[in-house]
């Protein structure tokens, strides 16, 4: 299956083949084939399976796609799932059919439930899957749009002015209305659509809010590990043979907490870290690190109480570990975040006069992004930095003291 370097390749192909789950959608809502072949009889779903984009393998199971068709050379889309090495993957096929024919007719019958099941949460899943905007005309009439590249490349070109009305809507797979927002601008309701709608008004200050969030996901993440860290040692310390049983339920307590902060971190912080930076290799790592926290939590914690024979200090050590949680989200934000807000900022400055802007939009004031963006967050980490070497040292004896008692 080299089929990724042919050029002849159908457009819903090459879509499914990037992992472009817009454009399939609106593709196959504009009427497209779904089984449509290139000159080697490959298929989209082929092409999705051997990439292991599961959402455009689903969207394509849900518009219909035989699962069983055969490429000239024989490959199926369950051969090409199992050589991009994709378990979901082929046992989302297996859910749809593909393999089934040697099965019993209870086996089948079982498969069949499950299929019913996957089609209903896909449909639900996809509902929203790809944006469309509705714009009211000068005239009154209205005209749709699909897809928020479209509307922003409309933007930047000046076919649509950021004034127009605009609200956004949300379609079934057959093109019906299933939810209508309220009216608002076209450079309201883009600019609502993440940094790349905001980026078209206001190049810098978008960095600037781009490059806050992402240094206070990587404070959140950090300060929990360092969080675990400082409490397993702490733990490993106090549990010597020197220590007596009251030593041992802090070093239980603490072992406890740092359970917890791990459990947030493979939950909450690596997933939202992995999306905030966009890294395909992380996502991979926190999707598997987030389906298995709840379980290395809860078995870390029962593990935990039955070797260190205190049910309570574990008990004990749960809330502190909530709390830690918490307080290393606020703690890692304000470290990390005006930093990041500071080079952010200097991104922008550096890219805004290069990049694609509305066409028809104000001149952004630099005044916000000097204040915001540079000026505030050095103050802040002043601030940080003159309250930590004031308190730091109280506070923590302070939390260590909490384990104590």
């Amino acid at each position: 299956m080299a089929f990724w370097n042919r050029a002849q390749n159908p457009e819903l192909f090459k879509a499914s083949l990037a992992g472009d789950t817009a454009t399939v959608m609106a593709l196959l809502n504009n009427g497209v084939d779904v089984d449509v072949k290139n000159a080697e009889g490959e298929t989209a779903l082929m092409a999705a399976a051997l990439k292991g984009h599961k959402e455009i393998v689903e969207l394509l199971i849900l518009k219909g796609a035989d699962v069983d068709i055969k490429a000239s050379d024989g490959a199926t889309a369950f051969m090409a799932a199992t050589v991009g090495g994709h378990i979901r993957i082929k046992e989302l096929l297996t859910l749809a059919g593909s393999g089934i024919e040697g099965l019993n007719s209870s086996d089948k019958c079982g498969i069949e439930q499950k299929k019913q099941m996957l089609t209903e949460t896909v449909q639900k899943a996809t509902k929203l899957s790809v944006p469309h905007y509705e714009l009211k005309l000068p005239d009154g009439t209205l005209r749709e749009i699909t897809g928020a590249k479209d509307l922003r490349d409309e933007l930047v070109d000046g076919s649509i002015p950021g004034g127009m009305p605009c609200r956004p809507i949300a379609k079934t797979g057959k093109g019906g209305v299933v939810k209508e927002a309220a009216w608002g601008t076209v450079a309201s309701i883009i600019g609502r659509s993440g940094f790349e709608g905001r980026v078209l008004f206001r190049p810098v200050w978008a960095h600037t809010i781009t490059g806050l969030w992402i240094g206070a996901v990587i404070g959140f993440a950090a300060w929990l590990l360092l969080d675990v860290f400082n409490c397993l040692r702490t733990a490993l310390e106090l549990s010597g043979p020197q220590y007596n049983s009251r030593g041992h339920a802090v070093s239980t307590k603490l072992a406890a907490f740092a359970i917890v902060c791990m459990y947030w971190f493979l939950s909450g912080a690596l997933p939202m870290l992995a999306e905030t930076l966009r890294v395909n290799w992380l996502k991979k790592l926190a999707a598997t690190a987030s389906a298995r926290a709840f379980q290395f939590g809860i078995g870390g914690l029962i593990l935990l109480g039955v070797q260190g024979g205190d049910p309570s200090a574990v008990l004990a050590g749960i809330a502190p570990g909530l709390s830690a949680a918490f307080g290393a989200m606020v703690v890692g934000a304000l470290v990390f975040g005006p930093p990041g807000a500071v080079i952010g900022t200097v991104t922008g400055l550096l890219r805004a006069p290069g990049l694609a802007v509305a066409a028809q939009r104000e001149q952004e004031s630099l005044l916000l992004p000097l204040l915001g963006g540079i000026l505030a967050p050095v103050a802040t980490t002043a601030a940080v930095i003159v309250l930590w070497q004031r308190y730091g040292a109280a506070l923590a004896d302070s939390v260590l003291q909490g384990f104590v008692r």
